[in-house]
């Protein structure tokens, strides 16, 4: 196979990845779907005053409308609410309500035991070189 054949698939693994670690993940979380767990992990650990819906769409690489129609998803099952930025009006600001939280600390064992089943038969030295070279690739990217 020619370098840039190699370059296509790696892009075509990358994808089908995603969409079956969403799917997967749909099936282990209750209630949400992973892409919107994806989001509450994130919004939790970003600084509480730029928990703004761009600030957040930056964090999970999507688009602002495309993380904003989740969020109102989100919001609609109680788990975060939206509303005007205090220091800028035409931002929304995002908080985690307690439903949120306690949903976290809930799956937090699942999702760890998901990531660990994935990885079981990769040893450190492998884990510690697809690590790097997927934020050498992440920084090309981003």
């Amino acid at each position: 196979m020619q370098r840039s054949q190699q370059e296509e698939y790696i892009i075509r693994c990358f994808s089908l990845l995603a969409n079956e670690i969403a799917i997967q993940g749909d099936l282990i979380l209750p209630d949400i779907t992973y892409r919107q767990w994806f989001l509450l992990a994130i919004i939790a650990k970003m600084p509480a005053k730029e928990t703004h819906v761009q600030a957040i769409a930056d964090m999970a690489g999507s688009s602002r409308q495309n993380v904003k129609k989740m969020l109102e998803a989100l919001e609609v099952k109680g788990y975060v609410r939206m509303q005007p930025s205090s220091q800028d009006k035409r931002a929304l600001s995002v908080k985690l309500t307690t439903k949120a939280k306690r949903y976290l600390n809930e799956q937090a064992a699942s999702i760890a035991q998901w990531t660990q089943s994935l990885f079981a038969n990769y040893n450190d030295e492998e884990v510690r070189q697809l690590l790097f070279l997927l934020v050498k690739l992440m920084d090309e990217i981003t």
